[in-house]
């Protein structure tokens, strides 16, 4: 399953740092002052692992949208 998700950073340049090389491959918009969504498919989480990809977004407060909370960094 992919990732659905809301990250709070300064700018899509920092969530794309977060990402690495998959944020060539995800999108990534904003929806408010510091609020990015962040959608990252099925083939990429498989590819790079879903728990790699929540360690390198570990850093900021992200909120998972198929779990419905936050996660505080």
């Amino acid at each position: 399953m992919g990732l659905q998700l809301i990250v709070q950073a300064e700018s899509e340049a920092s969530v794309a740092k977060l990402l690495g090389n998959a944020a060539t491959r995800s999108e990534v918009f904003q929806i408010a002052g510091e609020l990015w969504g962040v959608s990252i498919p099925t083939k990429v989480v498989d590819e790079v692992g879903e728990s790699v990809l929540r360690r390198r977004l570990s850093s900021r407060n992200v909120f998972d949208l198929h779990e419905g909370h936050w996660r505080y960094a």
